[in-house]
């Protein structure tokens, strides 16, 4: 029995119906409108999310909000998301916001279930405005108070000019503005120097092809061949264009030494002299209520100052002593007594002797100081005899304290 292999039928390309075309083009139809479409440009400038938000929503939010003071919170909420880029975040803030339309129209519609949640959440809203309000006014006084310690202040020197400033009187702390257009005039200074020297070099590379093209040229005419040459025949055209950015950079340096040469103006001068002579007025008062006692800044930096640490370890305890003792500001008694043996100059060598007393006042001084010390003996006496006195009784107590021995144990 043999068995018989049927060849299969050869290919053929398949068509489809038109009825099978004709129901996938109805599919085509109704799916088309449902693909997703990703702009081109940003959601928020779209016309079909900005005119129902601001327009409708926004409008109506406002338009049927129970107080005022829900509707200034209704501003505050949208000012405060207008900067949102994701889709999905702003999408869950404008769901938000149209559950709130909703619930604000039904209560102006008579809900009063709504109206009365409405009416707490306004009283709370009030409550954490003024605290907000009370919050913001310390923040911008503490803002003032700090932008008032930090005010630059004259100090009386000259800022000298140069090629990135002109004459300005010294501050301090320096504006950060001066500071800035400092630093950027350095950096542009920098930047035009390199590009100077990048045309020179570009002008010298010029020249020394356009030699070149001239002698390849002669050579050629030698030989009696006529050659055309490239840079030699432009060397005008090339080097103006690089003529002209070199006078413009040259202007430039030019305003730089004018801005360094200029002189200070008379107002300027004559306000920096004011200002330091408030300067000199203001230590002076600083040294007299040091005078008087007052502990300032200065005084405490004084005081913890120390000699050099290779001095400092040469120093006996009375040098370390009197070192600490001339860092006081007074000038009499046993200040200027130290000051004056370690060569200090006083203002008045003569005024620490005061104290002592004039000459024609010395036996009232000598009586009223042998009182003194007669009252002093006196009581030293009186103290140590009631010391005395106490010692005794604490002695007799204690023996009456003591238990008694018996005689015929």
């Amino acid at each position: 029995m043999t068995s018989t292999v049927v060849a299969p039928p050869p290919s053929t390309h398949y068509a489809p119906s038109p009825k099978s075309l004709l129901h996938r083009e109805r599919l085509a139809k109704l799916v088309s409108p449902l693909k997703r479409v990703t702009p081109r440009v940003p959601f928020w400038y779209l016309a079909a999310h900005r005119i129902p938000t601001l327009w409708t929503l926004y409008r109506g939010l406002l338009r049927d909000a129970p107080s005022d003071i829900v509707r200034w919170r209704i501003g505050r909420l949208f000012r405060q998301y207008r900067h949102l880029t994701s889709a999905t975040a702003t999408k869950e803030q404008l769901v938000k916001a149209h559950r709130w339309a909703d619930i604000f129209a039904k209560a102006k519609q008579g809900d009063a279930r709504l109206q009365a949640i409405l009416q707490r959440y306004s009283s709370m809203v009030a409550a954490k405005r003024e605290k907000a309000h009370f919050a913001e006014i310390i923040r911008k006084e503490l803002k003032w108070q700090k932008m008032l310690k930090n005010r630059p202040m004259l100090t009386g020197a000259f800022f000298r000019p140069s090629t990135f400033n002109k004459p300005l009187p010294r501050m301090k702390p320096q504006p950060i503005h001066i500071t800035g257009m400092i630093n950027r005039r350095r950096k542009a200074h920098g930047h035009r120097s390199e590009k100077s020297e990048i045309l020179s070099e570009w002008r010298s590379d010029l020249r020394t092809e356009a030699k070149y093209d001239e002698l390849l040229a002669q050579n050629a005419r030698n030989d009696g061949v006529k050659l055309e040459t490239e840079y030699a025949s432009h060397l005008s055209d090339w080097d103006s264009l690089l003529i002209e950015k070199q006078t413009a950079l040259n202007r430039t340096l030019n305003r730089e030494i004018e801005r360094q040469a200029t002189p200070f103006p008379p107002v300027m001068l004559d306000q920096i002299a004011k200002a330091r002579q408030f300067k000199f007025r203001n230590k002076a008062r600083e040294f007299e209520r040091e005078c008087r006692g007052e502990v300032l800044p200065r005084t405490i930096a004084r005081r913890n100052k120390r000699p050099p640490a290779h001095i400092l370890v040469r120093m006996t305890e009375k040098q370390k002593r009197w070192d600490k003792i001339t860092r006081n500001v007074s000038e009499v008694g046993y200040v200027a007594y130290v000051k004056q043996k370690l060569g200090f100059k006083l203002r008045n060598p003569e005024a620490w002797k005061a104290e002592l007393g004039k000459p024609e006042d010395q036996p009232r001084l000598d009586a009223m100081e042998e009182e003194i010390r007669r009252q002093n003996i006196a009581k030293r006496v009186q103290a140590q005899r009631a010391l005395m006195r106490g010692e005794r009784a604490k002695r007799k107590s204690d023996r009456g304290t003591q238990p008694k021995l018996d005689a015929t144990a």
